[in-house]
């Protein structure tokens, strides 16, 4: 039997091309993983709709449709976005205040409230002010909304963040259901939109479902 004799530069060479190959397989393979996960993490992400367009096929609590009651005057206006699944309802009343209810969420279901009024004034940094009151404009429509929540707790939570020592951040979670199926609430946003008129942004939110 002969064998075959290789200059050992060669195989030097041959022994490079192996070592690189084999690591850029593995970089690719990380940043598969990397990319996977990011899209695993977006889709489970509570997100109020931020960043790009994903849709959402595999949600389990499927498309969302209108959760203001068909009763309720005036008739709000309704539109649904599939690929970031959020449904928009605006009801826009006679005295000017305006209120935008959006549902959203694929493994949590979430509610937030834009209430957009001149009844209320405060420093837009004041937490306590700006929590009591969003708790006053979630009670006035709660029953008007339809959906798996409860608002009527969630108000209570609220109106328990008063006082001197409360300190709040825009965001914190007021829980007012523990277990698997949790239940809290946000201020969101405080926003002085002209002399006489603020926004409020509070949402609800409970899962995973």
């Amino acid at each position: 039997m002969k064998f075959l004799h290789y200059p050992s530069e060669a195989i030097i060479g041959l022994a490079f091309f192996i070592l690189i190959g084999c690591q850029s397989r593995h970089e690719t393979q990380t940043e598969e993983a990397v990319a996977y996960d990011t899209v695993e993490s977006l889709t489970d992400t509570l997100a109020h709709a931020s960043g790009d367009a994903v849709e959402f096929v595999d949600c389990p609590r499927g498309v969302p449709e209108r959760i203001v009651k068909g009763s309720v005057e005036p008739q709000p206006t309704f539109e649904v976005n599939k690929e970031k699944n959020i449904a928009t309802e605006v009801i826009q009343f006679q005295n000017g205040d305006r209120v935008v209810v959006q549902n959203s969420g694929c493994e949590y279901f979430v509610v937030t409230f834009r209430f957009e009024t001149n009844r209320f004034k405060a420093d837009t940094t004041d937490m306590v002010y700006w929590l009591d009151k969003s708790a006053v404009l979630v009670g006035e429509i709660t029953e008007a909304v339809d959906a798996p929540l409860d608002f009527n707790d969630g108000v209570s939570a609220i109106r328990k963040m008063n006082g001197p020592e409360v300190k709040y951040d825009l965001g914190q979670e007021i829980v007012f259901a523990e277990g698997d199926i949790r239940q809290f609430a946000t201020l969101d946003r405080v926003q002085k939109i002209d002399p006489a008129r603020y926004a409020v942004e509070v949402s609800f939110v409970i899962g995973p479902i």
